[in-house]
């Protein structure tokens, strides 16, 4: 027997190999063999063998019997259809969000789901990369369409609050019927100024000029007029409701003055006495008699309390005194009544019918509640003022200093102080809740002193 020379086989061996057979170590993940010498996808067929199309990427399936339900081993999948609408798509894909098919079948609570597939990585088109339908709230920004088209976004902070910059994917502005928390007071979604909220988003209120007629008389916030200022005794009174200016003498019911004030204005030589007014120009509070003194700093004042010892106190303010009539002693009418502002005021306080302290301005509300909380009523001060002298603004600002002071028309120190130009009604010492006059400490007096009576007159 012959052997053939070990060189001869070398050269054999290499004469049959092809520089195109060399198909790399993952040759069965991307070949297939050749079917009587060709390949479908137009491919070499080398040694029995469909080469890999050059550029072909990482996820190449050879066509060549795809589609035959087969699964081969070069093959994801293959359920025998041409069907890309299911878990396997064209080339014996298995099919994944972003390869441009949309798939059926899952349920929308599947992680497969798709409401559409546009084959691309671009989140903010249409489809999101999540292969989920765009739609405001997704907290993606669509920038696909023009404005003003169906879906347009301006917007999208991914919640569903209609009160801050965004709402329903719109930049938020007045007049869109939500209202931006912090913004804005209201936004009723139209452009009128004559209801409750303007076309500015500011709500409406009685005294910003314009007249609502949303409303009927008699609902809350109902207005008659408003002449956009805070002036509760012109034509519009402070509750925009048309003042009715009595001009009367105040000699009887039937012959009404406005005020004290207005009485003496209009007839001059009107001596104190007892005079008829309805202050509150046609409002809530009957017309009343009440006492002006016409002489005290150019006259005018109407005295609206008188209270003896151990008369139960009230919020001067607010309250009148139950069971007057007719001026009798005790006395008393609410301030408001005058429909004036607390600061808008000028008062005296007066002791057993002799006035006892300056004249005070700029006298908050708050100090006419017996029960207020110790503490400070007016940051602002007050003013005092001997009548014909300048008025002279108390550093120290109004104060309840303790449980026992009452209608404390004073501070703690400096020139509003008790007998330092304030004025204070005591009750009980070291009562938590004081209900009736105990004594009084006015202007000059060096200590609390009892009374017979004591009256509050109002400017």
């Amino acid at each position: 027997m012959r052997h053939r020379h070990p060189l001869s086989l070398i050269l054999i061996l290499i004469a049959c190999a092809s520089p195109d057979a060399e198909w790399g170590e993952a040759e069965s993940a991307y070949t297939e063999r050749c079917v009587d010498g060709t390949c479908a996808d137009g491919s070499a067929c080398v040694g029995g063998l469909c080469r890999r199309p050059l550029g072909a990427d990482d996820s190449y399936v050879p066509s060549l019997r795809c589609g035959d339900g087969l699964h081969q081993p070069w093959e994801p999948c293959d359920d025998g259809n041409s069907s890309n609408a299911d878990s396997c798509v064209s080339g014996c894909r298995r099919a994944t969000c972003g390869d441009g098919f949309l798939r059926q079948g899952p349920p929308p609570n599947d992680s497969a789901y798709e409401t559409c597939d546009d084959g691309n990585q671009d989140d903010s088109d249409a489809c999101l990369n999540d292969c989920r339908a765009a739609r405001c709230g997704d907290g993606v920004l669509r920038v696909d369409l023009a404005a003003g088209a169906e879906g347009f976004e301006a917007c999208d902070d991914g919640n569903r609050n209609d009160w801050d910059a965004c709402v329903l994917c719109q930049t938020a502005r007045c007049g869109d019927g939500f209202t931006f928390e912090g913004e804005e007071e209201c936004d009723d979604g139209n452009e009128s100024d004559l209801d409750a909220c303007s076309s500015t988003c500011v709500a409406a209120r009685c005294g910003d000029a314009i007249v609502r007629t949303d409303l009927s008389a008699g609902d809350p916030g109902y207005e008659e007029c408003d002449d956009g200022n805070a002036i509760a005794d012109d034509a519009c009174g402070d509750d925009c409701i048309a003042n009715i200016q009595y001009r009367g003498g105040g000699s009887t019911a039937d012959d009404l003055g406005h005020s004290c004030a207005q009485i003496l204005a209009d007839n001059p030589q009107s001596p104190s006495a007892l005079y008829w007014i309805d202050p509150d120009a046609g409002r809530a509070f009957a017309p009343t008699q009440v006492r002006c003194d016409m002489t005290t700093a150019g006259g005018g004042f109407a005295r609206m309390i008188v209270v003896t010892q151990d008369t139960g106190l009230w919020n001067a303010w607010a309250e009148g005194l139950a069971g007057q009539a007719d001026a009798d002693e005790p006395f008393g009418l609410p301030l408001s009544v005058l429909a004036r502002r607390g600061d808008d005021l000028v008062f005296y306080f007066g002791r057993n019918g002799e006035r006892a302290t300056p004249l005070f301005s700029r006298v908050a509300a708050a100090a006419w509640d017996p029960v207020a909380d110790p503490g400070v009523v007016d940051p602002d001060g007050m003013t005092r003022a001997e009548p014909g002298a300048n008025a002279v603004v108390c550093d120290a600002p109004l104060t309840h200093a303790a449980a026992d002071w009452n209608w404390s028309v004073a501070s703690a120190s400096g020139c509003a102080a008790p007998g330092a130009g304030g004025a204070v009604l005591f009750g009980a010492p070291n009562s938590n809740l004081v209900d009736a006059a105990v004594s009084f400490q006015g202007s000059a007096d060096g200590a609390q002193t009892g009374f017979t009576t004591l009256s509050v007159w109002a400017r």
